[in-house]
């Protein structure tokens, strides 16, 4: 049974300031959890991120791995400030590891040498202040997602890759500041296949056990598959994330044959609707990227929704005339961080 706590959806907004060092991302995380904690009305024990919070601390870790003294990292952060275009940062990485891009290129693995090069590095500037934060504010912590192998730990070994895949990888930290279970995007986009990321394994989704009740998470595009609903159902997960980023125009059609907007879809088709009428899921959260780096943009309105069904013996429903079955809480603006509360 599901626990009574306040959950925060963080809409976060990372510009790539955030990223040139390790100290401006940890201060970037950090400010957001004040952020949600500031609100001495509601204490959340889940905050959740959206997808690809790490996405660029490893292209750009990458660039400033190399020997060299302050004076020349701070000019290699000042180039790319000055011409902060994708394709330049690319050819970069290329430049610096030859032997890996051709290598990763040859088996089709594309650019996922950049990623899978300083994995250890990356996961663990990414994972560090997310760690921190949960146990300082004594809460559960979805940190989104990041670009890495499949990672495990061992004495001898320590922390270690257990293949050279790189997957879209978001997992649950606890408030000990424990990763209690890990979750690989299974459907990935055309842009992640074109970086050489690979989907994971449908039999490798699966809810986590934790004192506020079965967590599952479904990043992003597997938020609209139904037969990846049914299963966690089937788990008998009780509460679903879905980490996204949707970097297409929010208030546009997403193809040209579309006859809704990229809005009406997710929030008509989307996580809210596949979570209706289930056995076992009651709520589905949605945290969405705002984040814009190198002309990245992603858009979109972060939303909480509970299975009306299951309704009458968990919850209130109290925003019935939102048009959309089962919304309990969204986002004001598409393009703005903000915090979204809710309770279970």
């Amino acid at each position: 049974m599901i626990r009574d706590a306040d959950f925060a959806l963080v809409q976060s907004r990372f510009l790539l300031s955030d990223y040139l060092t390790e100290e401006n991302f940890s201060a970037k995380i950090d400010s957001l959890f004040s952020r949600v904690f500031s609100n001495k009305e509601k204490k959340p024990l889940l905050v959740v991120f959206p997808e690809l919070t790490g996405l660029w601390i490893p292209i750009l870790t990458n660039l400033f791995k190399r020997p060299g003294n302050r004076e020349q990292t701070s000019d290699r952060i000042n180039q790319i400030v000055q011409n902060p275009a994708l394709a330049g940062i690319i050819f970069k990485n290329i430049t610096r590891s030859p032997v890996k891009a051709f290598l990763s290129f040859i088996k089709g693995q594309r650019f996922s040498f950049v990623f899978y090069g300083n994995w250890k590095e990356s996961y663990r500037i990414w994972i560090t202040p997310f760690l921190k934060a949960a146990v300082r504010y004594n809460t559960y912590v979805c940190p989104g997602s990041i670009f890495v192998p499949p990672i495990d730990r061992e004495v001898l070994q320590g922390l270690f890759a257990v293949s050279k895949g790189i997957y879209n990888t978001s997992l649950l930290i606890n408030p000990k500041g424990k990763v209690v279970g890990v979750s690989r995007k299974v459907n990935i986009t055309k842009d992640e296949k074109k970086l050489g990321i690979r989907g994971g394994r449908v039999e490798d989704l699966f809810p986590f056990s934790t004192e506020i009740g079965k967590v599952g998470i479904l990043i992003c595009l597997d938020g609209f598959y139904d037969s990846l609903a049914a299963r966690m159902d089937n788990f008998g997960c009780e509460v679903v994330i879905q980490p996204s980023a949707n970097p297409k125009k929010w208030k546009q059609e997403p193809r040209r044959d579309a006859e809704q907007t990229q809005e009406e879809e997710w929030l008509s088709s989307g996580i809210g609707k596949l979570v209706q009428g289930r056995e076992s899921i009651v709520y589905a959260l949605n945290p969405m990227s705002v984040s814009s780096v190198f002309g990245h943009a992603d858009e979109g309105l972060s939303n909480a929704w509970v299975n009306s069904s299951l309704a009458d013996s968990v919850y209130s429903m109290d925003s019935a005339d939102s048009g959309y079955e089962g919304l309990l809480s969204i986002a004001e603006n598409y393009d703005k961080e903000e915090i979204i509360y809710g309770r279970f």
